[in-house]
């Protein structure tokens, strides 16, 4: 055989050996983050936190900057399973996120599911530190609704009733448990301030609900 002709050859041969060996690994991160984002979206949270983990590994493996933002929302979701799934870690998980991310939506997001842990923590300074800086635009109108009332209470908490009313109010609108809470806390304050009609107002939305039966029935009955 011609040795120009055999070089080639075996070029060609060694080259498709090569591909085929590192085809895998750079299209396996996709397949993985694929699959963890099919069972996240059918609630199968357990599974998908599993493939997340997978899909990080490998791109942290192949250190291939084409994954850059496959790896940052790898990351995310995988902290969204935690904090579904009630895993410390999700804490972790978003921190890191925001320390070594530039911002972006996910890094928005991030400090809204960060500032959530720590509120259901009762961790409200913290919390609300990390509220002040949500992009609103971001949320869909049930986490609106929560992102009013949580911001809300902890300005409550810190007894700044004047910022707490104006996003309790917000949350009071709608009509379900969250927004009776707002009322409640809203007709407190405005009941503080001897703003009466206004806190009539608020304890008339909840007084037939049970939750309240023993606070806003006194309120009322001392106006």
């Amino acid at each position: 055989m011609n040795i120009r002709l055999y070089l080639i050859i075996s070029c060609i041969l060694c080259y498709g050996n090569i591909h085929a060996q590192l085809t895998p690994v750079y299209t396996e991160p996709l397949a993985e983050f694929h699959e963890a984002q099919r069972l996240y979206e059918s609630g199968r949270y357990s599974s998908a936190r599993i493939h997340f983990s997978n899909t990080i590994d490998d791109i942290n493996h192949v250190h291939n900057m084409a994954y850059t933002l496959t790896l940052q929302q790898a990351y995310y979701y995988k902290a969204l399973c935690d904090e579904k799934l009630n895993i410390p870690e999700a804490q972790t998980l978003f921190q890191y996120i925001i320390d070594n991310y530039e911002k972006n939506n996910i890094t928005q997001l991030c400090y809204w599911h960060l500032a959530s842990i720590l509120f259901d923590r009762h961790q409200y300074d913290k919390a609300l530190a990390l509220l002040t800086d949500v992009d609103e635009t971001l949320l869909s109108e049930d986490e609106m609704q929560e992102y009013n009332f949580k911001t809300g209470y902890s300005y409550f908490a810190k007894k700044r009733y004047d910022e707490a009313d104006k996003y309790l109010r917000r949350a009071a609108i709608i009509n379900n448990d969250m927004g009776n809470e707002a009322s409640y806390y809203s007709g407190y304050i405005a009941y503080s301030e001897k703003h009466y009609n206004e806190a009539l107002h608020y304890f008339n939305e909840i007084k037939n609900s049970p939750r309240y039966a023993g606070t806003v029935p006194y309120f009322m009955a001392n106006i």
